[in-house]
């Protein structure tokens, strides 16, 4: 820097700076970047020179921005209180009005659910149709209804229901029961609400006995349902459904059925013409279709065959007589004609005595009965009865009922399943529609007496009147 000058010699009194060194008294550039410092100008909080520590809001040095001091609610820097979910700075949730009135989950949300009805509910009460406690009503339309979670039809639910209210309404308690109140003897057997068979439903296999102490529709025997139809029902031998009184007759509703077995029961009274309106049905397979052993009385609906209708207790049932025989005797005679005059006089009506079938009972009918005892009926005239339809009228007919037992020993000619007792089995010798006392009666065990006087039908050792499973 001297003008002039050789340059022989540095103005800083030496003749050149070492490396690393920042003058040529020997001194250094520090960490800071001071020649000659101590680095101490640019130390962080904690002294590492250009270090990253800092001293946060509450008098912490270090270099983890993520535990730097806030403040809390209330605004104290390192405080500990927090907004609850009912917005209260330091509350404890009590004062939070959630759904169903249940705490809070931890994120302030809650498991309650608000249908559009306004109603609150867990999310496991809300059906398909987005309904708390709903029935899943949404997804049947008319004539469905929704039914322990299934879609079927109500005609074929009210068949059902009818089966159990007229077995209700019949009084019926099964003989020789030791305990009235045991289910066993009850009508329908109640312990098709306590366990019973499974349904069917699109085949999958469902168990609906809710033990609530009454039978209910879908208790009510085997059932198979399909699409929400009823297809069979099996509610007869080996089932025990224990029905009795009528036949409803709203039994033609069930028009999909293709199976109905209700034999073994108590049914009583008349088969309702309506059970041939029942078009799946084929009446004459008695695998798809049986009304034997009940107290059914006939005649039997035409479409109903001879052996849907087997071994039936016709006891209690109306004898079946010719018009004009008053006295059910099998006879026309004087008898008849006082009874009808006695009807008469005390202003009852009979359908037998009203032989000229007007829909009344008066002296008209007296006349006509008097001509037939005098006269005699005749076969010509269309005024006598052929009961068994084989071409000869009752009066010149040895055998009127056709059960191959002679009318004087017949104890009922016109009942082709009544007409003795030969063999003293308690059976029909004719239960079977023809004289047969070696085949008078369905024999379980094969021993050669008939179910209704042996007293141990499947031969176990336990009589009847005890044995669950005779």
């Amino acid at each position: 820097g001297i003008c002039g000058g050789e340059g022989a010699t540095a103005e800083c009194g030496c003749d050149e700076i070492p490396d690393g060194e920042c003058d040529c008294d020997g001194n250094v550039l520090d960490e800071c970047d001071v020649c000659g410092g101590d680095s101490s100008s640019c130390e962080d909080c904690a002294g590492v020179p250009n270090g990253d520590s800092v001293v946060d809001n509450c008098d912490t040095c270090d270099a983890d921005p993520s535990n730097d001091c806030v403040q809390d609610c209330a605004g104290v820097w390192g405080g500990e209180l927090e907004w609850d979910c009912a917005g209260i700075c330091g509350g404890d949730n009590s004062s939070y009005d959630g759904c169903c009135g249940l705490p809070p989950n931890d994120d302030c949300t809650d498991d309650c659910y608000i249908d559009n009805e306004g109603v609150c509910c867990m999310p496991a009460d809300v059906d398909e149709c987005g309904i708390c406690s709903g029935d899943n009503s949404c997804l049947c339309d008319d004539p469905y209804i929704y039914n322990d979670g299934h879609c079927l039809h109500q005609d074929d639910l009210a068949v059902l229901q009818g089966f159990i209210d007229n077995s209700l309404n019949s009084g019926f308690v099964m003989e020789d029961c030791g305990d009235p109140n045991d289910p066993w003897c009850t009508s329908p057997n109640l312990y098709m609400d306590q366990s019973w068979h499974d349904v069917i439903i699109d085949g999958v296999n469902y168990q609906f006995s809710n033990n609530n102490g009454e039978v209910e529709p879908l208790e009510l025997g085997l059932q198979d349902w399909v699409d929400g139809r009823l297809t069979s029902l099996m509610c007869g031998a080996y089932i025990y459904c224990q029905l009795s009184g009528d036949i409803p007759e709203n039994i033609s509703d069930l028009t999909e059925i293709e199976v109905l077995r209700l034999e073994v029961n108590y049914f009583s009274g008349a088969i309702p013409e309506s059970i041939c309106e029942l078009e799946n049905i084929n009446f004459s397979d008695d695998l798809a279709f049986n009304l034997s052993y009940n107290r059914l009385c006939p005649p039997y609906p035409e479409c109903v065959p001879e052996g849907a209708v087997q071994y039936m207790d016709t006891d209690e049932c109306e004898p079946e007589c010719d018009l004009g025989d008053v006295n059910c005797d099998g006879q026309i005679n004087v008898i008849d004609i006082v009874l009808t005059v006695g009807l008469i006089l005390e202003d009852s009506y009979d359908a037998v005595g009203d032989v000229n079938e007007d829909g009344l009972l008066n002296v008209i009918d007296v006349v006509m009965l008097v001509n037939w005892v005098l006269n005699g009926t005749g076969c010509s005239d269309g005024s006598s009865w052929d009961y068994d339809m084989d071409g000869i009228c009752d009066a010149d007919d040895a055998d009127d009922d056709n059960d191959g037992a002679l009318d004087p020993a017949d104890s009922d000619d016109n009942n082709e399943f009544e007409c003795s007792d030969h063999d003293g089995d308690t059976c029909d010798d004719c239960s079977t529609g023809h004289y047969d006392p070696s085949d008078d009666g369905y024999d379980y065990d094969g021993d050669g007496q008939c179910d209704d006087g042996d007293c141990d039908d499947d031969n176990d050792g336990c009589q009847e009147c005890w044995d669950y499973c005779p």
